[in-house]
């Protein structure tokens, strides 16, 4: 039986978040972690370069910045799974994003198991 590796770009603002959800990633046996960054122009460049099976995209960055990385991402990977951190799950930029192809969003205030649990059901095997 071949096990699945899901890999991972994971895109924060916060560094101390990004820090904690690098940490929790890494404990995981099956996730490989291909990179991380606290801006949208660096998250975007490791997501263009690495080709990661899932995103975990802060969706809270100022303006529309991060819808115009999620369409970027997916223009370049259609098959990437983008999934959504935001601070309150019922914010307008939800919808908007959930529009554009993001497949699932997570409130910050969920980062541990449920966020791992939406990794594997979201990047795993079609």
């Amino acid at each position: 039986m071949i096990k699945t590796i899901t890999t991972l770009v994971v895109v924060i603002q916060n560094a101390i978040l990004l820090e904690g959800v690098v940490l929790l990633v890494e404990e995981q046996q099956g996730f490989l972690l291909l990179g991380s960054a606290t801006t949208l122009e660096g998250g975007v460049a490791l997501c263009l370069a690495k080709h990661p099976n899932c995103v975990l995209l802060d969706l809270d960055m100022p303006s529309d910045s991060s819808l115009l990385a999620v369409k970027t991402i997916l223009g370049a990977d259609p098959d990437a799974q983008i999934i959504g951190l935001v601070n309150y799950e019922l914010d307008v930029c939800v919808s908007r994003a959930l529009a554009l192809g993001v497949c699932a969003v997570v409130g910050k205030d969920q980062i541990s198991q449920a966020l791992l649990d939406t990794i594997l059901r979201r990047s795993g095997p079609k």
